[in-house]
């Protein structure tokens, strides 16, 4: 990526003018069969077919938001990629897909998801009827089991648009859902004030934050109690 276009990314103010880079990054950019540099998820050596597909997220709450009035929100939760794998199956990937947590609120991934999200909230004395971000790292989508060394190399490949999001969304804690140490590469040695195995402060330009682990909001019928015990290393 030029310098010119990693200008342009760090002067977007809000989601959407960084999302219409995003996408412009990622029909730009070129696939290769490599597995060492190769972006694209893969399932049972079926690779990922829809390179320029984006799948925006951002602000939600539990009940949802429809229009948010601010992209910033005090806790931002962090997950690897949308599972698109029944979409794919049955053929039915819609070219534009909607921030699904704002949109299938019936839904029982949702249900399963906002449990684990809401226990998090509450231990961190954050009220959950408010605002908060939920982000994926890897914005193409992809099958059900995540290739971590693909998504660490969508990483390092959009890297900058990842930095902005956090930066816009501007929370005051990170909590990455079962992908703390994919979420820490984006990040310089001298960015990170304090490390240890399951949390970090880290500064983009002026802004500092805490960065968690969690597990996946989908990590079993522990999960609450899961959310809890990891947020209590952080917490004491």
């Amino acid at each position: 990526m030029n310098d010119k276009f990693i200008d342009e990314i760090n002067k977007a103010t809000t989601l959407q003018q960084l999302f219409e880079k995003w996408k412009e990054h990622q029909i730009r950019e070129v696939i290769d069969n490599d597995p060492k540099s190769n972006t694209l998820a893969t399932k049972e050596k079926t690779e990922y077919p829809y390179k320029n597909l984006f799948c925006p997220d951002g602000v939600t709450s539990e009940a949802g938001v429809s229009n948010p009035q601010t992209d910033e929100t005090k806790v931002l939760f962090i997950l690897k990629e949308a599972n698109l794998s029944e979409e794919i199956k049955k053929n039915t990937v819609s070219p534009s897909p909607k921030f699904w947590f704002n949109c299938d609120k019936e839904e029982s991934t949702r249900k399963k998801y906002m449990e684990s999200f809401a226990a998090c909230l509450d231990k961190l004395g954050v009220d959950r009827n408010v605002n908060f971000g939920y982000m994926n790292l890897n914005k193409r989508g992809g099958f059900g089991r995540t290739d971590n060394r693909r998504l660490n190399n969508y990483i390092r490949k959009y890297v900058n648009e990842i930095r902005r999001q956090v930066f816009i969304m501007n929370p005051e804690y990170v909590l990455c859902c079962g992908c703390y140490d994919s979420f820490m590469r984006c990040f310089h040695n001298d960015e990170i004030n304090e490390i240890s195995r399951y949390s970090a402060t880290v500064r983009i330009d002026n802004h500092q934050f805490n960065v968690i682990y969690v597990y996946h909001p989908a990590c079993g019928v522990q999960r609450v109690r899961k959310q809890i015990d990891s947020l209590n290393l952080f917490l004491g």
